[in-house]
């Protein structure tokens, strides 16, 4: 089984939650989270490009003040990068 938490705050409980109904991480469950920080240095985590997102918002936000078009809708995709640690267990 696999939890992936959408922040630290979640991944935490999440994890207390798991140890506290006598699962075992990773043996039992795996659990993931967005973000990356440094005080979880044992969390697997989908490490977010947060420069490449702060600028591209800006982009973003600028363009739609110069243009002034504040309906068109912008999607944008950015890179993430999987960083495996030991609250994952890794199955080949």
């Amino acid at each position: 089984m696999e939890v992936f938490a959408g922040n630290d705050y979640r991944a935490i409980w999440a994890m207390q939650a798991i140890k506290e109904a006598g699962s075992r991480i990773p043996e039992d469950i795996s659990v993931a989270w967005f973000d990356d920080l440094k005080f979880s240095p044992l969390l697997t985590a989908a490490r977010q490009p947060k420069k490449e997102i702060g600028l591209k918002a800006f982009e973003i936000l600028l363009d739609k003040v110069r243009v002034r078009n504040h309906e068109k809708a912008v999607k944008v995709v950015l890179d993430t990068e999987i960083v495996i640690r030991k609250s994952c267990a890794v199955k080949e």
